[in-house]
């Protein structure tokens, strides 16, 4: 039986015994109860949506240098199974600001040395895109990237890319966890020479910025409205050392960075959450805003991966969009200039505006499962059909159109973002103005998300007996609505009218249920965090009646689902 499978007492006697675990981590662990043992050493970390993520801390459940090591080592055995010429195009390492992240980018910089697999490593925190970028840019064997993106501060995690700059699929996701199973993340650790390594600065940062600039390049957009007045935003991540640059370089003349916010801080001191899907982090950057009567502010994740608006209305106020409307705003900026063949893709669980306003402009819409590992899949496959995918998104504000990018990105939906705000300034609009204008075409739509957290082992058990319990007794009302269809795409299967059929998506852990009223109700756990997920997508004949009828669904839901009944330990937040 592998070590990792141990019984969690046995294995937490055995580090805490171990002489390859620090004193200082051994008195850590010492101090641990029985939960903080079962949460450390009961399940070991396994791939979700975007790779490996968890707080930091000894143990093997946990990220630490070892479980760091460990994984990096299954990875190099994948790379080296395909032969040596793939081998031997290396692999990039790169890393965000958070706590250790430079220590563990160096640790897995030196597992894959140990392989005598060439390494080429950051030198510096950049964005995760910039990563992605890099992997294809050099034609990589893959990558690594150390990030927790959004994730609270004392978490941190482990992305993987494969040749060609994606994110790893579930099928060699489940090889590198077949190869971690079978070895002890309990072995020796690795040791760090800085002159085995190939270093990644300056050099990558132009080449990255230069092609998130031909996303904006020969529009003409910014030209007519150069002094756009923007505050910028990395919410104390690593997007500051390359957006500033970019946006100024695209021809913005009045980029205004939050001082509090710019440095690269783990902590994110100044934001209750790093998240800039919450709203409670944008104080310094309102103030900001209101000083030089800004039209627009951008907000990194702390990774930089994404990117949050606030816009100014027809009011005078600055207001929020969600992922949704900048998808949807995207989608009709960005196929405007497509002359055939053109496409998106989306999430199940992102607004269907984006389909009409896609349809609209003779292009196609297409849907799959939430992970860019998911979109950036169903992009290449359309591509290969002739189709042009020129947008994917989801609702949680990421962005996939730079074609030198397949992950979310940013820095370049920052530049397209700005680009679009100035398009319509010139024509005396905000970018609210063009999204009712768009609401008014093609219908009143509105979206709500739940998030129920549930930490430790016992959340991880409320989950799943969730999703166990909705599969097990398919509900005939939800929220106080009849079911008209519920659509299980774990199994492909849909169940509507006493008849079953196949859908042409499966594999993910998502439920779907239509209820009588339009509305559409989904759930799914998180792949990245102890939380499930409910969303609510429902249409009105007006975008007040529209958002009434999501927010009174997305309360029903939780009542209906009685998530308290599982565990005691929850926080729910809506969005």
């Amino acid at each position: 039986m592998p070590l990792t499978r141990q019984l969690p007492q046995v294995e937490y006697n055995r580090w805490l015994q171990s002489p390859l675990v620090p004193g200082a981590a051994r008195r850590e662990l010492s101090s641990l109860d029985p939960a903080g043992v079962a949460e450390r050493f009961g399940a070991p970390l396994r791939f979700g949506t975007a790779g490996l993520r968890a707080p930091v801390g000894a143990g093997p459940s946990w990220l630490n240098e070892h479980t760091v090591a460990w994984a990096t080592r299954a990875l190099g055995r994948r790379i080296l199974a395909r032969g040596a010429d793939f081998a031997a195009a290396g692999v990039c390492v790169g890393y965000d600001c958070r706590r250790q992240s430079d220590l563990f980018a160096r640790t897995a910089a030196a597992a894959l040395r140990e392989l005598s697999i060439p390494v080429y490593l950051f030198s510096a925190p950049r964005p995760t895109p910039e990563l992605a970028f890099a992997v294809r840019a050099l034609g990589a064997a893959a990558g690594i990237c150390i990030t927790a993106s959004h994730n609270p501060p004392q978490y941190n995690g482990y992305k993987v890319y494969w040749q060609g700059g994606t994110q790893i699929d579930d099928a060699l996701a489940a090889e590198i966890g077949a190869e971690m199973d079978a070895s002890d993340p309990l072995a020796p650790l690795p040791f760090f020479v800085l002159n085995e390594v190939s270093p990644l600065g300056k050099e990558m940062d132009e080449r990255f910025i230069a092609s998130a600039l031909r996303c904006v390049q020969g529009r003409g957009d910014i030209e007519r409205c150069p002094a756009l007045p923007i505050v910028y935003t990395p919410f104390h991540g690593v997007g500051g050392a390359v957006a500033f640059r970019a946006l100024r370089l695209a021809g913005l003349q009045a980029v205004h960075c939050v001082p509090e916010q710019l440095e690269p801080d783990g902590d994110f001191p100044t934001t209750p959450s790093p998240n800039p899907e919450d709203p409670g982090g944008f104080g310094p950057a309102l103030d900001l805003a209101g000083r030089v009567n800004a039209a627009l502010i951008l907000a990194n994740d702390p990774d930089a991966d994404r990117v949050a608006v606030w816009a100014r209305d027809g009011a005078g106020k600055m207001r929020p969009l969600t992922g949704n409307q900048i998808g949807v705003l995207l989608a009709d900026y960005l196929l405007e200039h497509t002359q055939e063949n053109g496409a998106i893709v989306k999430t199940l669980v992102s607004t269907d505006l984006a389909r009409r306003v896609a349809e609209s402009r003779g292009c196609a819409c297409f849907d799959t499962f939430t992970g860019f590992k998911f979109l950036a899949a169903e992009a290449q496959r359309l591509q290969k059909k002739g189709l042009r995918p020129v947008l994917a998104f989801e609702e949680a504000i990421g962005y996939m159109l730079n074609p030198d990018v397949l992950d979310k990105d940013g820095i370049s939906a920052a530049l397209v973002i700005a680009s679009m705000a100035c398009r319509w300034q010139a024509q005396g609009q905000t970018l609210h103005d063009r999204l009712a204008e768009l609401s008014a075409l093609f219908g009143f739509y509105a979206e709500k998300t739940v998030s129920v957290t549930l930490p430790g082992p016992e959340g991880q058990a409320a989950i799943k007996a969730c999703m166990d319990s909705l599969r097990a007794q398919t509900p005939t009302v939800l929220s106080g609505r009849r079911v008209m269809r519920a659509d299980d795409f774990l199994r492909g299967l849909s169940l509507s009218g006493g008849q079953t059929s196949a859908l042409p998506l499966r594999g993910s852990d998502v439920l779907r249920f239509e209820l009588e009223n339009g509305c559409r109700l989904l759930v799914r756990p998180s792949g990245t965090e102890p939380k499930i997920k409910l969303y609510v997508l429902a249409r009105g004949d007006a975008q007040d009646a529209a958002l009434s009828a999501a927010e009174a669904c997305a309360q029903d839901a939780l009542q209906t689902l009685r998530l308290e009944n599982y565990t005691g330990k929850r926080s729910m937040k809506i969005l």
